[in-house]
């Protein structure tokens, strides 16, 4: 003490200028030595008047004291971080405090209140307004005695938590998990009380109750993770225990909906719980928690929600942790191993380290689908995958039978493996069998070892397979050896045939030895086979081909990813006749281009000008210019199809291939309009086993071991059919002769411009060549029979519209017409007869009776009424022998009322011409020799008769008479009969005995 004065007037004053003090004593101590020592100066106020300390140091305290009796006095506490100016009023008992300021630079507290000390009972009460980092107020209210601080906080409203947490003496360890790992917006106090025991000062938070709510909390559970983030969060800290309860929480994007943390003080060791209960993914995010933590899964989410219930402790001050939980998904989509794989309805149990699914169906696309069962220990690594494969469809492979296949993926820290039993697969409808399989399989590198094992496809082929896949690089090699092939027709001729097989981001086809085949009974053989993929391409490197002993060529191509073009190339194609060896075609090279657009395929040979495109499981070929095909093919040239385009193409789901095609052809087969036709329409499909012709819509064939043949409404010119058959004929080669059958409908056979066949139907039937055909024509019908070169023809009741059509240079009314023909094509004869027709305009007929009125002595021939209403034939027939294109005419005759013709001749039918001599005779002297005098003298007693030859163009011949001495003498034979008149009047009279002649 320095410089102590003391003043007595009736009571003390006393003014010390330094006092230090010197405590070894607790808090508790402090705090009771404190109240004695106001005790004290309480006892005797009654002498003390006034005390003024100007210096007071006590351990780090500095304070000055100025008191005066029954006045408010001062109290100045300092130190480094300290600062406290009061007011205090002593009384007998008690001692009022009001803090004007209480500063505390380091802890960044700012306070002001009052406190009230009761001398007797030694309990100290405070009511005080504190201020946190001059952000965060809050009323604290607090009741301290001898033992115990009993404190309550409301009315509070924090931006930064940190400052109060200051205020709590945590463990070290502790401190991040409450103090760094915590950061919010701002933070409200609902509830907070607490006590603590100045004797247990370390369990003091164990005592503490804080109901809180926090604005924008983002709370860091692991240094190594994504926060936390809420927009609202309730905060519980009550028995040594921290509770948040996020709202809206989320963390790595994802809705954490009902999850909680909650960190136990009270242990050995403090233990954070982390609670996940949400609906999210299993993503990259999920993983990196879990890996965190040293559980590590084997694949990722990429589709579907998860049902999560995860519970994670965490010792925080060591690295152990506790995993516990499950996840459920109805439906979802994972990665696993390279595979997007569908699963559902599984439930994955999570027991730290052991990881168990019971049931779970997954499935690969529309490709394979499987019941998988999971027992696995991450810390051991070790356990299996039980998979029952139900189905596999990929690229027309499936499963064969019915029972689930099993594949069991053993997981081992010495060695994984994956057994498949023997299985066997459906292939393009047929049976694929392999053995069973134990391939090693290193998870490490991701290898897997495929050993020598037999594969047998039913029928077809049959070898062994060994090789070696690399998950990880993906490079897969493959050696196969196949002992035999017989598909199609396609037979191996060789005991193996080593093929290599090799994927390393490019694949790659390879032979070095001769692969000797047989297609049928022509031998193939393919040499130096190589096909790769490069640098987004596909590259048929190179293949030697022969087929047979008459095709040889070299095939190249490539096809780019990125164009979506491909060139294809055929080089030294040569085509040989395998009798003679003689070149028959080659071409240094063929090229062909073709272009891949979205889901479409077109092919290009600008040398043929066509092109091919396939899209949607459509496809077709268009042929622009089919003599630059004929050019090399013998059946379009035999048939002359030079002319023309045609476009050949199949609709997706159909079995058929259609074709349409446009063609100019040199022979005019049909008539449109009466006019000849040089124009077809053709469309048709084709499949495996028919073949369906429409020509101009009129014309059906349909062709499958028999052709069909249906006509409808057609003219038909034979002329051009007949040169058609014979060029086709003289090409010499030799094809199939299909059975035929034709049935035809309202068709005509046009024999030439002017003449035609008519009928309402036709049908033929052409089988192991004979050749038989039946024709109709309203009540006429007409038959023919063919067979080797003998042809029978016959018919009967043809009416006059058909012998107008079929003689085409004359006009018939009523009557009928019937016929019948045999012998051979160039060399035939037959008979015609035709009854109670009348003939009109009949050109021949008419030069005949035209020439008939220019001769006076002919007169008689004459047929007035014939122009107005032509001449009835009661009946008129002919035979006839053609021999090539001479038709030779017999026993022509033709009866009728007015004039009887007889006669024989030729017709050419290639000139057109003819030569006929014919007799005319006529009955109409009868009739007029029976007028008594008259038709004697002019007549005489027989009928009369004439001779004409008639020659030249069918359609108009001449006619000149070949018995011109009728002509002269036929007015002597008048004056002969007029000189005899009186003899032939008694004639009758005189008896026969005594005529003298």
């Amino acid at each position: 003490m320095q410089k102590l004065y003391i003043k007595w007037n009736k009571r003390i004053d006393i003014s010390i200028k330094t006092i230090t003090v010197t405590s070894k004593n607790t808090k508790a101590n402090k705090l009771e030595e404190t109240i004695d020592n106001l005790e004290v100066i309480l006892t005797n106020n009654t002498f003390i008047d006034s005390i003024s300390i100007e210096n007071i140091y006590i351990d780090d305290f500095e304070a000055s004291l100025n008191y005066a009796r029954e006045q408010k006095s001062q109290l100045i506490v300092k130190s480094n971080e300290l600062h406290i100016n009061s007011l205090f009023y002593l009384t007998e008992n008690y001692l009022t405090i009001e803090l004007e300021s209480l500063v505390n630079e380091a802890k960044k507290i700012e306070a002001n209140g009052s406190f009230y000390i009761d001398i007797n009972k030694k309990n100290i009460y405070s009511k005080l307004n504190i201020t946190l980092n001059k952000d965060s107020n809050f009323h604290l209210l607090s009741k301290a005695d001898l033992q115990r601080f009993d404190y309550k906080i409301k009315n509070t409203k924090i931006s930064n938590i940190n400052p109060l947490l200051n205020l709590v003496d945590l463990p070290q360890e502790v401190k991040y998990w409450v103090y760094d790992a915590i950061s919010m917006s701002n933070l409200s106090l609902n509830s907070t009380r607490g006590h603590f025991l100045y004797s247990n000062m370390q369990d003091a938070y164990k005592n503490i109750y804080i109901d809180a709510t926090v604005n924008k909390l983002h709370y860091k559970y692991n240094r190594d993770l994504d926060a936390i983030h809420t927009q609202s969060t309730k905060l519980k800290f009550e028995n040594g225990i921290f509770y948040i309860y996020p709202m809206g929480a989320h963390s790595y994007g994802m809705d954490l909906a009902k999850s909680w943390i909650k960190i136990d003080f009270t242990k050995k060791i403090e233990l954070l719980t982390l609670k996940l209960l949400f609906d999210g993914k299993v993503n990259k995010d999920i993983l990196k928690i879990l890996s965190t933590y040293k559980i590590k899964l084997p694949f990722i989410q990429k589709k579907g929600t998860v049902k999560t219930d995860l519970t994670l402790e965490v010792k925080l001050r060591g690295v152990e942790v506790d995993v516990k939980g499950s996840f459920f998904t109805k439906r979802a989509n994972f990665d696993y191993l390279g595979l997007n794989l569908d699963i559902e309805d599984t439930f994955v149990e999570l027991d730290k380290y052991d990881i168990t699914i019971n049931k779970m169906k997954a499935s690969y696309k529309d490709i394979a689908k499987a019941d998988v069962k999971v027992k696995y220990n991450a810390k051991k690594e070790s356990g299996k995958i039980d998979f029952l494969l139900k189905s596999l469809n990929v690229d027309h492979i499936q499963m064969a039978n019915k029972t689930p296949l099993s594949i069991t993926y053993n997981i081992s820290p010495k060695q994984d493996s994956v057994y498949v039993n023997k299985s066997i697969w459906n292939v393009k409808g047929k049976n694929l069998t392999i053995d069973a399989l134990l391939m090693p399989f290193n998870l490490k590198d991701l290898k897997l070892s495929i050993p020598t094992v037999y594969f047998e496809y039913q029928d077809i082929l049959s070898g062994f397979m060994a090789g070696k896949v690399n998950l990880d690089t993906r490079v897969v090699t493959l050696n196969t050896d196949i002992l035999a092939l017989n598909y199609n027709g396609i037979t191996l001729t060789q005991s193996n045939t080593p093929l290599k097989i090799k994927y390393n981001k490019e694949v790659e086809i390879s032979s070095k030895n001769t692969i000797h085949f047989n297609v049928g009974s022509t031998q193939y053989s393919v040499d130096n086979l190589l096909v790769e993929s490069k640098d987004e391409s596909f590259y048929l490197k190179h293949a030697d081909i022969k087929m047979g002993n008459y095709i040889e060529t070299q095939i190249y191509a490539n096809y780019n990813l990125n164009t979506k073009k491909a060139h294809l190339s055929l080089n030294k194609f040569v085509t040989k006749d395998p009798n003679t060896n003689k070149i028959i075609y080659s071409n240094n090279k063929i090229l062909l281009s073709a272009h891949i657009m979205d889901d479409m395929l077109k092919v290009q040979s600008k040398e043929l000008n066509s092109f091919f495109i396939f899209q949607n499981g459509e496809w077709s070929l268009r042929l622009n210019s089919l003599d630059k095909i004929a050019k090399h093919s013998e059946l379009l040239k035999k048939f002359h199809l030079i002319d023309g385009d045609i476009l050949f193409y199949k609709n997706k789901d159909e079995k058929s291939t259609r074709f349409k095609a446009q063609i100019n052809y040199p022979y005019r087969l049909f008539l449109t309009d009466n006019k000849l036709q040089k124009n077809y329409s053709v469309i048709g499909k084709i499949n495996k086993e028919k073949l369906f012709i429409n020509i101009d819509k009129k014309i059906n064939v349909k062709i499958k071991e028999d052709m069909k043949v249906t006509l409808n409404d057609v003219a038909i010119y034979m002329p051009e059919l007949k040169r058609l058959l014979g060029d086709v004929n003289n090409t010499g080669s030799k094809n199939k002769i299909f059975n035929i059958s034709v049935n035809a409908k309202n068709t005509s056979l046009q024999l030439s411009e002017n003449r035609k066949i008519l009928s309402d139907s036709i049908d033929m039937q052409y089988y192991k060549n004979r050749l038989s055909a039946q024709l109709v024509h309203g009540k006429a019908n007409a038959g023919l029979n063919y067979k080797d070169g003998d042809f029978t023809l016959y018919g009967h009741n043809f009416n006059d519209k058909f012998m107008e059509n079929l003689f085409g240079i004359s006009k018939f009314n009523s009557g009928k017409f019937d016929f019948s023909i045999n012998g051979k094509l160039d060399n035939y004869s037959g008979v015609a007869y035709m009854s109670g027709a009348t003939i009109k305009d009949y050109k021949t007929l008419n030069n005949i009776l035209a020439f008939v009125n220019t001769v006076p002595s002919l007169i008689t021939f004459s047929i007035p009424g014939y122009n107005n209403n032509g001449l009835f034939v009661s009946q008129a027939y002919t035979k006839f022998h053609s021999n090539n294109s001479t038709l030779n005419l017999t026993d022509i005759y033709l009866d009728s009322k007015e004039i009887d013709i007889l006669g024989n001749g030729v017709v050419d039918l290639e000139s057109k011409s003819v030569d006929i001599v014919l007799n005319l005779k006529t009955d109409l002297g009868s009739d007029l020799s029976k007028v008594p005098v008259v038709g004697y003298i002019l007549l005489g007693e027989d009928s009369i008769s004439t001779t004409l030859d008639i020659k030249g163009q069918l359609a108009n011949p001449k006619v000149k008479s070949l018995l011109a001495k009728e002509i002269i003498v036929a007015p002597l034979n008048i004056i002969k009969r007029t000189l005899t008149l009186p003899y032939k009047l008694i004639e009758g009279l005189l008896p026969d005995n005594n005529i003298t002649r």
